[in-house]
């Protein structure tokens, strides 16, 4: 009896481990079952949260890389399309031949912009960082500026009147003489209009040789004034030579690279005459400015809504997070108004359209016509006193 107890003893002991060990492994294999999903999307919510936050930082990281770009380019004179200048362009000489250099080495007094209004002129200034420029007063954080002219003012009026002896007054001097001398046969000229109205031909006509002389003697004059203040009143250009902007200073000018702006060709439903107009005006105005500068390859011409744009870029006046690559510019000038849009990637002008006749000047006529009114008791054209209404005018 002892024996058969001993013996159901172990018998039960056996199963009671069987179907503890049973328990046991399936615990754990239901455990396991139900651990691995979990696990699962537990590791890809830790992989998608990182993920998620490198891509933003890496964002941030271009972000910063970009605007250190553009401080970068701007500091060393470079611009997007224009990384390496090409020295083979104006210097055949067997030192530089083959080599591509920097703007702020090859123009050590940096790069100078002309705006040639309808009403007024504007003309900027960068200096590239280098030696010789770090210890001029005059340059304020080396960043583009206005320049100021001589009467204080940050534009001056766009006009020259040519006296009978062929001597000439600009600027402000020239616009207090606009309707003394509007009945006269020797009138006050505007640049950028008689670029518009130039000759098709290349006939040295009376009209264009006074079309050249007044956008030669506007920008060279304005422009020596303009360099004189924002070097420091350095003279580096001969009185006697006709050259304002040169590579070799020692043929005379400055070793500054001029750029000037322009309005882009007209696009959309035209007549063939407009659609050319801008075309020519820009023919005109690189012919009547390359008598200044030496060689004039060194000069650059920009459509004025694509500066505007990068103008707008660089102090930020437009949504870095902007996801459209068009942009539309409203430009309100002096005597008219243009709407453009601007592709950014592409850098072009893929409309362009402009309202002659009305802008900021429009508003000064409507003033001086209800005064006239109020005197004469008729608009200003019709009145014959000329000097009355030029005193009106200067007064509007």
């Amino acid at each position: 009896d002892s024996d058969r107890r001993a013996n159901y003893a172990s018998v039960g002991m056996n199963m009671n481990m069987h179907m503890n060990m049973q328990q046991y492994q399936s615990y754990h294999t239901t455990v396991k079952k139900e651990i691995l999903p979990i696990l699962a999307i537990g590791t890809i919510a830790i992989v998608g949260t990182y993920s998620i936050k490198a891509l933003k930082r890496m964002d941030q990281e271009w972000e910063e890389y970009e605007e250190n770009l553009k401080e970068y380019k701007l500091e060393h004179g470079i611009s997007d399309d224009d990384d390496d200048f090409n020295v083979d362009h104006f210097d055949s000489s067997n030192k530089t031949k083959g080599r591509k250099q920097s703007l702020a080495s090859v123009f050590k007094h940096g790069q100078m912009a002309f705006d040639l209004g309808t009403e007024n002129l504007r003309i900027a200034h960068y200096q590239h960082q280098n030696k010789s420029s770090a210890s001029s007063s005059n340059i304020s954080n080396n960043k583009p500026r206005i320049i100021v002219n001589r009467e204080g003012s940050r534009s001056t009026p766009n006009a020259i009147f040519f006296e009978e002896d062929q001597s000439f007054v600009l600027g402000n001097m020239a616009a207090a003489k606009i309707y003394e001398k509007s009945k006269s046969e020797n009138t006050v000229l505007n640049p950028r209009l008689l670029l518009f109205m130039n000759d098709d031909d290349d006939t040295p006509t009376s009209k264009n040789v006074h079309a050249m002389a007044a956008v030669q003697k506007v920008i060279s004059t304005f422009g020596r004034d303009a360099l004189e203040q924002a070097l420091g009143n350095r003279k580096n250009a001969s009185s006697s030579s006709n050259i304002l902007f040169a590579v070799d200073e020692y043929n005379g000018g400055y070793n500054t690279r001029p750029i000037f702006t322009y309005p882009p060709q007209r696009t959309g439903d035209v007549d063939d005459d407009d659609e050319n107009t801008n075309e020519k005006y820009l023919q005109f105005y690189q012919k009547a400015v390359n008598e200044i500068i030496s060689p004039p390859s060194i000069a650059k011409f920009i459509p004025e809504p694509i500066c505007v744009v990068k103008g707008a870029r660089y102090y930020n006046l437009i949504p870095s997070s902007s996801q459209s690559d068009n942009i539309m510019v409203v430009d309100i000038g002096g005597k008219s108004t243009s709407i453009s849009i601007i592709n950014e990637k592409g850098n072009k002008v893929v409309y362009y359209t402009s309202i002659e006749g009305f802008g900021g000047e429009t508003l000064v006529v409507s003033l001086m016509n209800y005064l006239s009114n109020s005197f004469y008791g008729v608009d200003a054209q019709e009145v014959l006193d000329t000097m009355g209404i030029q005193r009106l005018y200067d007064a509007s």
